[in-house]
C-alpha cells in the first residue's frame, strides 16, 4: 500500500513540476501570431464516412507515382500590370518576356520586378496526360483491391491534368470511386496555368462532383519551384472514419504557421496527410518535422512522396515513431509504388490519451498556443 501511495505521489509531483515549468516559460510569440497567417478550413461533414466503421482498423493507401522529366516543366509568366500607356503587359510585352531565356530576362522600364512574375509549371503533353490517366486509374484500382482500404492519398503533382485543369473523366472517376467504395480520396495536385496555383482535390461520397479544391501555401523556390501562393491561406480538415484529418501539400509541412494551425487543435486533430514531390535528399527535413509534429499533436503524420528507386518513398509517423506498412510493393504497371498502413481505432485512441499526458514541454512550447493559459 505504501509503495502504491509513493508511486502515485511521484506521478502527481511530476505533473505539478511540469505545470510549473510551463507557467514559468514565456509564451511563444511565433505560435501566437500564426492564427493571423493561416487557419484550418473544415469541409462539410459527410454523413456516410464521418464516423463510419468498416471494422476495427482503418487502412490508408499511399500511391507514389514516378517523378517527371525536367523537360516536362516549362517557364510561365504573369503579366506585370496589364494594358498600359507604356506598353507593359501588352501582347508584345508578354510575348517578349515569355520568349526570353531565363538568363536574359526583359527589364521593365517602369522599374517593376519582372523576375517575380516568372513561374515554373508542370505541363504534360496530350500523350503524356493520356498515359498518366491510365496509370492513375490502374493505381486506384489496385489500392481499392486491398481489402478494407478506407483512405487513399496520391502524391503531389500526381493528378493527370492539362494546363487548364483535370478532365471531366478524371472528376467522374474520382467521385464514382469515393461513392462506391465509401472512401476518402486525397487525389494529389497539379499546376493550374490559369491561377498559377498548385491545386489539390479531396473527394468523399457526398462531395461535389468536382470534389473540394485546396491549394499549396508555400512556394518551394529553393527546390526550383516557382508558383503563386493564395492570399488567404487555409489548411483543409476533413472528418472521416472517426478521425479529424488535416491535408496540406509538400513543403507546407515545413512552414511553421501552417503546421501550428493544425497541431494547435491537438485535442481533436488526429492525422496530417501530406502529398509531396521532393527529391530523396529533401525527404529528411520533411520526416524530421513529421516526427516532431506527430508527437506534439499527438497523432499521425503521413508523407506521400513521388517514387524514387525500388523502395517506397512515403512514410507514416505515429506518436513520434515510424510505422511499418502492412503492404509495400511496386504497382503492377511499374508506374510507381503502393504502401498500405493499418491503424487500429481503439489502440489509436488509447495511445493518444496517453501521449497527451506525456508531451514534452519543449514540443508543447514550440507548437501550441501560450502555455501559461493552459497551466
Amino acid at each position: 500500500m505504501d509503495l502504491v501511495l509513493e508511486m502515485a505521489a511521484k506521478k502527481f509531483t511530476g505533473k505539478v513540476d511540469r505545470g510549473i515549468q510551463r507557467v514559468r516559460r514565456p509564451p511563444n510569440p511565433f505560435c501566437s501570431a500564426c492564427k493571423h497567417i493561416t487557419s484550418p478550413q473544415f469541409i462539410p461533414n459527410d454523413t456516410e464516412i464521418i464516423n463510419a466503421k468498416t471494422g476495427p482498423v482503418t487502412k490508408f493507401a499511399f500511391i507514389s507515382f514516378d517523378p517527371f522529366d525536367p523537360s516536362d516543366f516549362d517557364d510561365d509568366f504573369i503579366p506585370l500590370c496589364g494594358q498600359c500607356k507604356e506598353g507593359i503587359g501588352t501582347a508584345m510585352c508578354r510575348n517578349e518576356a515569355q520568349n526570353s531565356s531565363l538568363q536574359k530576362r526583359r527589364n521593365c522600364h517602369r522599374g517593376l520586378d519582372a523576375d517575380s512574375c516568372y513561374r515554373r509549371l508542370l505541363r504534360r503533353t496530350r500523350a503524356r496526360r493520356a498515359k498518366s490517366l491510365r496509370h492513375y486509374k490502374n493505381a486506384l484500382t489496385e489500392a481499392f483491391a486491398v481489402t478494407g482500404v478506407n483512405i487513399v492519398v496520391v502524391n503531389e503533382l500526381g493528378i493527370p491534368a492539362s494546363p487548364t485543369g483535370p478532365s471531366a473523366e478524371f472528376f467522374g472517376r474520382m467521385k464514382s470511386w469515393a461513392k462506391t467504395e465509401s472512401s476518402l480520396i486525397i487525389a494529389g495536385s497539379y499546376h493550374d496555368a490559369r491561377t498559377k496555383y498548385n491545386t489539390g482535390y479531396v473527394f468523399t461520397p457526398e462531395s461535389p462532383d468536382v470534389g473540394y479544391a485546396f491549394h499549396k501555401q508555400v512556394s518551394a523556390t529553393d527546390a526550383g519551384e516557382y508558383i503563386s501562393v493564395p492570399s488567404e491561406r487555409k489548411s483543409m480538415v476533413v472528418q472521416a472514419f472517426g478521425y479529424k484529418i488535416g491535408v496540406i501539400i509538400c513543403l507546407d509541412l515545413l512552414d511553421y504557421s501552417t503546421v501550428v494551425s493544425l497541431v494547435e487543435m491537438r485535442d481533436t486533430i488526429d492525422f496530417i496527410l501530406v502529398p509531396s514531390y521532393v527529391e530523396p535528399e529533401n525527404m529528411l527535413s520533411l520526416q524530421k518535422v513529421a516526427r516532431s509534429a506527430s508527437q506534439a499533436m499527438p497523432g499521425g503524420v503521413g508523407i506521400v512522396n513521388c517514387h524514387h528507386g525500388k523502395t517506397r518513398s512515403s512514410t507514416m509517423h505515429m506518436f513520434g515513431k515510424l510505422l511499418v506498412p502492412i503492404l509495400d510493393r511496386a504497382l503492377t504497371d511499374e508506374s510507381g509504388w503502393l504502401s498500405v498502413y493499418e491503424i487500429d481505432f481503439d489502440w489509436f485512441r488509447a495511445e493518444k490519451r496517453k501521449a497527451q499526458d506525456d508531451i514534452l514541454p519543449d514540443l508543447e512550447w514550440l507548437y501550441l498556443f501560450p502555455t501559461i493559459s493552459r497551466a
